[in-house]
């Protein structure tokens, strides 16, 4: 699976490959804003996009509808430090929103093997054969 951060620090999301890596095998790509987001979805599709709100809204939402556009199925990710702006992002068309989510990394982890788990569902069916 691929992951691609957008607004974290390089250490931080070093953190969160290490946490992910507890739940399954992933590549994460670091992004450093929006503007870069939009180069590496360019060449890349990704299962999970998870952004550190950056307050700008337009770009946001944007970015969110070239993602949803390219390959509906990734799943959008915003991490706020501000609770009200929930609402304004699920209309963007945000799948998860965590706020105050700070120093936690093993908490964001958890969340996106949440929605991974929608993602891929935990049956497969071959023929007759369910797994």
């Amino acid at each position: 699976m691929r992951i691609l951060t957008i607004g974290f620090s390089d250490e931080y999301t070093k953190q969160l490959e290490k946490e992910l890596y507890n739940y399954f095998i992933c590549i994460v790509d670091n992004a450093k804003d929006l503007y870069d987001a939009t180069n590496f979805t360019d060449f890349r599709h990704y299962e999970l996009v998870i952004i550190v709100d950056e307050g700008i809204k337009f770009s946001l939402e944007r970015y969110v509808n070239e993602v949803k556009k390219k390959k509906s199925e990734t799943k959008i990710m915003i991490l706020s430090a501000k609770s009200p702006n929930q609402n304004a992002f699920f209309t963007l068309g945000v799948d998860d929103v965590i706020c105050d989510y700070c120093d936690h990394p093993d908490l964001i982890a958890a969340r996106v093997l949440s929605n991974m788990r929608h993602l891929f569902g935990t049956h497969v069916n071959i023929d007759k054969l369910v797994i």
